[in-house]
């Protein structure tokens, strides 16, 4: 009896064993025996380079100069096309112009007068000032009538003018009875003359002896009235230049200098909108002007891409299989046109967005490509993805 317990017992001590062993398997081994055989995520690309823009006129005219051709690198702010600038290089001039005129105007308000200025309007007053006494005295004059002095010299003239016409009348007298022809015109003409400045200074005596004349009057009037606005004028001329400008012609002069600013900053704005320049460096791959065109604003004139950085975007990645990917994830890219070759490349972007394709919801991941360059990768070529699970 005892022969056949030992046998038994031996072979329970090894099941025991056996079943212990078991047990104390290791979870994080377990689990990675099962990640190593998850299904690998595969999806559709295409290639495309990391920056690519579509460059367009902002203004409209003629096309005088296409810079590059297809094929050609450029840097980051190299002329590609221009438009003639003939008419927006003179709205610059002009809005120049405009802004240091009212530059110069504010300039000049602002400033005080220069002492020049205030002494030629000294002067200017001061000759007003004789003009209105001169014509006030002569108003004055006309007022008080003739001197007795003025009336003899007056009554002088008319004794002499008297006295030649005698002569004159008794020359002509004798002409008449010796002297017919020209001496008798002669002295015809003489005694006409004769008479003639007799009758002036009977006039002149019969004026001062009666007094002036209402019109002299009003004459002299209206020359004192004349004289005293001139003074008036030059008067206040001379107080605007001793006071300065006012706040209020200061601050007209300062809106005329910020309205003509932001004209010329919008007139060199519109300049370079005569030219496209290329945002960033890269290579253009498509021209659509030529020297002549006329084009409009947003006409396209180039494509503009990097082709030296080239990613694969994928196409039909399902909901179930994105939220296996994350950034920096490793991937092996290979394409339809170049059998054989693969590419190294790593998530650089998922989409935050899903979007419809084939009835199903999809998201674009873009993959980076590792050393492409000199490769026969081109833009737009089909890919496929399969990025390594970890």
């Amino acid at each position: 009896m005892k022969k056949w317990m030992s046998p038994l017992l031996g072979v329970l001590l090894l099941a025991g064993c056996s079943i212990g062993s078991e047990a104390t398997v290791p979870a994080d081994e377990a689990e990675g025996a099962f990640q190593e055989t998850e299904k690998a995520v595969v999806a559709e690309a295409v290639i495309e380079p990391a920056h690519w823009s579509t460059l367009g006129f902002k203004t409209s005219g003629e096309v005088v100069e296409v810079l590059v051709e297809e094929g050609d690198t450029v840097a980051a702010g190299d002329v590609l096309v221009r438009l003639d600038p003939t008419d927006a290089q003179l709205t610059v001039k002009q809005a120049e112009a405009n802004l240091e005129t009212a530059q110069a105007r504010l300039a000049l308000t602002k400033a005080s007068a220069r002492a020049e200025e205030i002494a030629a309007a000294e002067a200017q007053l001061e000759a007003a000032q004789a003009a209105v006494m001169q014509a006030t005295a002569q108003l004055d004059q006309l007022k008080a009538g003739a001197t007795g002095a003025e009336i003899a010299g007056a009554e002088a003239q008319v004794a002499s003018a008297m006295a030649e016409q005698k002569i004159a009348e008794n020359a002509h007298d004798d002409t008449m009875d010796h002297h017919l022809g020209r001496p008798e015109e002669e002295a015809r003409y003489e005694l006409h003359a004769a008479e003639e400045a007799l009758a002036a200074a009977q006039a002149q005596l019969a004026d001062l002896l009666d007094g002036t004349e209402a019109n002299q009057i009003r004459a002299a009037n209206a020359a004192v009235s004349s004289a005293t606005a001139q003074q008036d004028a030059v008067q206040a001329q001379l107080d605007l230049l001793q006071a300065g400008a006012t706040p209020e012609e200061i601050a007209v002069a300062e809106a005329e200098v910020a309205r003509a600013e932001p004209e010329r900053e919008s007139a060199q704005v519109s300049l370079t909108h005569t030219e496209v320049r290329a945002p960033f460096a890269g290579t253009i791959t498509n021209i659509n002007v030529e020297v002549g065109n006329m084009v409009g604003p947003g006409y396209v004139a180039c494509v503009l891409a990097t082709l030296d950085q080239l990613q694969a975007r994928t196409t039909n990645l399902k909901e179930l299989d994105v939220a296996r990917i994350a950034v920096g994830q490793k991937a092996t890219v290979t394409l339809d046109a170049l059998t054989g070759q693969e590419f190294d490349g790593v998530v650089r972007q998922i989409a935050l967005q899903g979007k419809g394709f084939r009835g199903e919801v999809v998201y674009d991941v873009t993959v980076e490509l590792m050393d492409v360059a000199d490769s026969l990768v081109h833009w737009g070529m089909s890919a496929s993805v399969e990025f390594e699970m970890p």
